[in-house]
């Protein structure tokens, strides 16, 4: 049987291997450079013995994202969703990032991601450690950005933008 609370800190002692690695986009490389994309996938693949496949993808996609139609998609969430994940979000979009009692926390749990709204799409996404405390590349409006463990209130990337929550699917007992 397998023991899904050992798999959750499994994933986040791996996304901790990375504390420190400085942002670059498109990165993958331990200790040298690493995305917002990057980090979790490999955290999630080093962890759990998955593929999670990570396509490229613009610096900019988040302010003109757009499918094959010229329509808004949100091609990160779907990804997601393509790539064994599940959205456990309690159906608000709008959360208030300083009012923490507003996110459902029986829904999420060790090692699950919230992804947040940049611009027009859902860009950025951070495994949580403890809720409201995650792990996350961020990169830096004042330089050079770096992964780091802070909480959500402490982190520009998350003050006052959508939030939405992921986990995995067989965390939930729905076959990939």
């Amino acid at each position: 049987m397998v023991d899904i609370q050992k798999q959750r800190q499994a994933v986040v002692a791996e996304a901790k291997t990375w504390l420190g690695t400085h942002f670059h986009h498109e990165a993958n490389v331990k200790g040298a450079g690493v995305d917002c994309v990057h980090m979790p996938a490999s955290s999630y693949n080093a962890a759990l013995g998955v593929d999670i496949h990570v396509p490229v993808y613009s610096a900019q996609w988040h302010l003109h994202q757009t499918g094959p139609k010229g329509e808004h998609e949100e091609l990160y969430l779907v990804n997601l969703r393509k790539e064994g994940f599940v959205e456990i979000s309690d159906g608000q979009e709008n959360f208030e990032p300083f009012d923490l009692d507003n996110w459902v926390d029986a829904k999420k749990d060790v090692g699950d991601l919230v992804v947040v709204q940049l611009a027009r799409t859902y860009a950025h996404a951070a495994i949580i450690v403890n809720w409201p405390y995650v792990i996350q590349a961020e990169s830096s409006p004042m330089g050079r950005g770096e992964v780091v463990e802070a909480t959500v209130e402490a982190n520009w990337f998350f003050t006052a933008r959508p939030m939405k929550f992921y986990s995995r699917k067989e965390w939930h007992g729905i076959s990939i």
